[in-house]
């Protein structure tokens, strides 16, 4: 059922233009973008924009499977106006505010480049991030409360998805702290404006910069000690990401109570049947 609902929304997708909100919202939705995730991309943001009275400005940053100018045109035919940045803009940036930590990390691996374009960048705003593998049920303005968020709000994740590199290089409480409380999830987070990362978080960029290149999950480790220590996370049942040996997940769009969804891993072909029920009219 998944496949046929992906192969029904890629068939209309060329003529698929969702309705967006004309009003602004206070906040900056940013996520990452590749040539493979476009359609995953103009699908979630269109259940954004179904549950959202007002848009927020969306911000992507591109890897180098797709230049800034095309995913700036792909987006656009769908009706979502977009800033993108690929990473010699973001490098820019982030040398024009000295900040010099952010640029290294960035350059160490991609998705140092995520944790650069979400905390580098001195936002007077609070800043949404989202993966494109996820849906929208409510709106986020209300439901993360952005207006007033301080710190940080994240969800929980199904997995807990920690880099042994860097976890070897904390202290033993931060260790504890992130083995032995519930896993957090770095694919759907918010930041409240003018926020900064705590200086034990930029000293442990420091020592595993000077390791070695980071490891995969180093990023969402990081961001996990970050929520830890200056934020709040939300329960599974509120904001969920599956677990990755889990495959099936019930249908998300029938009257339930969850802010989004976030269709990670395996759970991956759930997106296009989801996808299908909310925006098929």
């Amino acid at each position: 059922m998944s496949a046929l609902c992906e192969y029904s929304l890629r068939r209309r997708l060329p003529r698929f233009r969702p309705v967006v909100p004309s009003a602004r919202a206070g906040y900056v939705y940013r996520s990452m973008v590749s040539a493979d995730s476009l359609a995953l991309g103009i699908f979630s943001l269109a259940s954004l924009a179904q549950c959202s009275a007002a848009m927020p400005e969306l911000e992507f940053c591109a890897d180098e499977s797709i230049s800034a100018d095309e995913a700036r045109a792909a987006f656009a035919r769908h009706g979502f106006a977009v800033q993108v940045w690929n990473a010699e803009k973001l490098d820019a940036e982030l040398a024009e505010r000295g900040k010099d930590l952010h640029r290294r990390f960035a350059k160490a691996f991609f998705w140092g480049r995520k944790t650069a374009f979400v905390f580098g960048l001195e936002d007077r705003l609070p800043v949404l991030y989202s993966d494109f593998d996820v849906l929208w049920f409510q709106d986020p303005w209300q439901a993360f409360e952005l207006g007033k968020l301080k710190g940080l709000v994240a969800g929980t994740d199904g997995h807990r998805s920690l880099d042994p590199g860097i976890l070897a290089l904390m202290s033993e409480e931060h260790r504890k702290q992130l083995t032995e409380t519930d896993p957090t999830c770095a694919g759907l987070y918010a930041v409240g404006a003018d926020f900064a990362l705590p200086p034990v978080v930029a000293e442990y960029m420091e020592k595993q910069l000077s390791t070695g290149t980071p490891g995969y999950f180093c990023e969402q480790t990081l961001l996990a000690l970050t929520v830890k220590l200056a934020g709040r996370q939300l329960p599974f049942e509120d904001l969920p990401t599956l677990p990755q040996e889990e495959t099936v997940w019930r249908p998300a769009y029938r009257g339930h109570r969850w802010i989004a969804g976030h269709y990670a891993g395996p759970t991956r072909p759930q997106f296009w049947r989801d996808a299908w029920a909310l925006i098929r009219r």
